[in-house]
């Protein structure tokens, strides 16, 4: 998978749940796989036999409303991700995705709330005080701008993944420095960027970008017409 070899990860897929078909890793990793090649109906169909196998899977139940996210389903994807915090609150992946989904929804009062809390739940000060200004001086827009230049400053002096970079600048609606993190994190091999293709986020503001094109072909993976 991270080769991007696309044909072989699927076999492998397939030779595991061939193997133990009650393997829900498997069948929750090889639905991602099968978002990433957009063929989301078959996506939903191993999510769904996922969540029979193990249903209070607080990962399983997050990677459900991802493919969700990636279908355009954003009430259920909300719904699956609100579903997890209740019984997991500060779930990384399901807070991040949740923020998302509320993005693409145009709900930016609340994805502003939900990456806040985020950040307090991580006690992270310095991230709350930069989105706090960003928000004062311009709004939504301004507070993941100023989000994503602190980032950017932390990646100066320590390793950050590139995605939560190139997340916010997308967020703040800056194709440039959104494509500059998405290439850097196919250079140092972030394990994230392989869904840039099918991120509503990424995919409807870079779409039209020949550098996000390039990336994708790169990458093997489909290219939207």
């Amino acid at each position: 998978l991270m080769e991007w070899d696309w044909e072989r990860a699927e076999a492998s897929f397939r030779k595991a749940i061939d193997l133990n078909p009650n393997y829900p890793d498997a069948r929750s990793y090889y639905a991602n796989f099968l978002s990433l090649m957009h063929r989301p109906d078959e996506a939903i169909v191993q999510m769904e036999r996922t969540l029979e196998l193990d249903p209070f899977n607080s990962f399983f139940q997050t990677m459900h409303g991802a493919a969700l996210l990636f279908m355009r389903h954003y009430d259920d994807a909300i719904e699956e991700f609100q579903k997890v915090l209740k019984i997991v609150p500060n779930h990384g992946a399901a807070t991040d995705l949740l923020a998302l989904t509320f993005h693409q929804k145009g709900m930016y009062q609340d994805a502003f709330e939900q990456i806040k809390a985020y950040y307090e739940a991580m006690d992270f000060k310095e991230g709350i005080k930069a989105l706090t200004r960003g928000y004062e001086n311009a709004g939504y827009q301004g507070a993941m701008r100023s989000a994503a230049e602190l980032w950017e400053e932390l990646a100066q002096v320590t390793y950050i993944l590139p995605w939560n970079v190139a997340e916010l600048y997308a967020y703040a609606g800056n194709k440039e420095k959104t494509l500059n993190w998405i290439e850097k994190g196919f250079e140092l091999g972030d394990p994230n960027i392989g869904v840039i293709g099918i991120m509503p986020v990424f995919v409807d503001l870079l779409r039209d970008e020949p550098r996000y094109q390039d990336l994708l072909r790169k990458m093997n993976l489909p290219v939207e017409k």
